[in-house]
């Protein structure tokens, strides 16, 4: 359990810096709704993957809809 909670942390965490780091209000350059629903649901090639994972991890934006596409 203590694992999880760690790894809950850290996702929180990382989540609030891409957050107040790369806000990207107006969606510049974002991955379609149907590419991060892929992802969510282990549906990617690995190379649509390491893309994917690169862009969310500097989109806020993306970062959300891809936690409520993994929380559905």
């Amino acid at each position: 359990m203590k694992r999880k909670q760690e790894l809950g942390e850290l996702l929180d965490a990382f989540g609030r810096y891409v957050a107040e780091a790369h806000a990207n209000p107006e969606r510049i350059a974002c991955p379609d709704e149907s590419s991060l629903r892929n992802l969510a649901n282990y549906g990617c090639s690995s190379e649509e993957v390491t893309a994917l994972l690169d862009h969310v991890g500097s989109c806020a934006q993306c970062l959300e809809e891809l936690k409520r596409h993994r929380s559905a």
